[in-house]
């Protein structure tokens, strides 16, 4: 079995704990201008910090695949995509199915068979959908990192930022493309965070550029407009502060409880897909409004919550043999 990459889980840990807070708190912004003592202030906060989470696990992603010298078509689609695949339609149907019986007492093949392959089901599985692309070209794209000079592959990656990231956080249309993704970008990114050593002057360009990004949000946090506007997944902020991270914690020798960093780290795959499970059980099923009543306590009881619940589900799934060869 290869060795876990401590630093790396550790990342993957942040990351998930994010995505956590994100949708927690997603699930309560409909209703947030009701939160008592400007509690709607900090959740609005919490929501656009922890967008990097997103971003954080497709560099880390590039990390894992782009450094494979020699992996194949097979090897990917039979080692990892089929696990996503399988994912989204067994495990997504089986979210449609819970959906439309809870919304419209009735379900029928058609709208499961729809919604999957549209991708209408709960709103986190869009990640997969995004991944599982990115996993399929995989094999082409090591052909580029394999051979590809790392100054050819700064211009590379400055030309990407530019036509991705930084079009998009100015809102900038322009027919002048060249077909690029935002998240194919932070692919190639997070490979050349981990394969190249970076300056420690563009460390700390990014250690400031980030806490300057941190001190935007306080100051536009009651703009919410401003906020969703120069916010998203594939804008600068998310961008710098995952880079950041990484940047952060690269090639730390980390001992202080690793084997638990590890343990969530092998299990943050099924955190992701299954957590929400958990959350639509206490938003829709008990309709808890703990939150409204405890704002900053209940988002603390709720995000610890969901994770030990999310965390004790996906490590006794993982102990099924065929469940965590497919589905965990």
């Amino acid at each position: 079995m290869k060795k876990r990459v401590v630093w790396i889980d550790l990342l993957r840990v942040i990351g998930i704990l994010g995505v956590l807070v994100m949708h927690v708190v997603g699930n309560t912004i409909n209703n947030i201008d009701t939160l008592p003592n400007n509690a709607n202030v900090v959740y609005i906060f919490l929501g656009h910090l922890f967008e990097f989470s997103i971003p954080l696990f497709v560099m880390i992603s590039g990390m894992m695949f782009l450094t494979k010298k020699d992996i194949s078509f097979k090897d990917m689609i039979t080692k990892y995509c089929l696990k996503i695949f399988l994912t989204i339609t067994i495990i997504g149907s089986i979210m449609v199915i819970i959906e439309e019986l809870y919304l419209n007492d009735t379900v029928t093949f058609k709208i499961v068979f729809d919604r999957v392959v549209s991708g209408d089901l709960w709103a986190h599985m869009w990640y997969l959908y995004m991944i599982l692309g990115l996993y399929l070209i995989t094999p082409v794209l090591t052909l580029i990192t394999n051979s590809i000079k790392e100054k050819e592959f700064k211009m590379f990656l400055i030309i990407f930022f530019v036509f991705t990231v930084l079009f998009n956080t100015l809102n900038i249309n322009t027919a002048f493309s060249i077909g690029l993704t935002g998240y194919l970008f932070y692919y190639f990114y997070g490979y050349y965070l981990y394969k190249y050593d970076i300056s420690k002057t563009y460390k700390y360009i990014n250690y400031i550029l980030s806490i300057i990004s941190i001190g935007y949000i306080v100051y536009h946090v009651n703009d919410k407009c401003s906020l969703d506007y120069l916010f998203n997944y594939v804008s600068f902020v998310p961008f710098i502060i995952a880079s950041s991270l990484i940047l952060l914690f690269k090639d730390k020798d980390i001992k202080k409880c690793s084997n638990l960093i590890t343990s969530i780290g092998v299990c943050s795959f099924g955190i992701y897909v299954y957590h929400q499970v958990f959350i639509n059980i206490i938003y829709k099923g008990l309709k808890l409004d703990f939150i409204f009543n405890y704002p900053y306590i209940g988002i603390t009881i709720y995000i610890i919550g969901i994770f030990c619940l999310t965390y004790g589900l996906t490590y006794v799934l993982k102990k099924v043999k065929i469940i965590n060869k497919y589905f965990v």
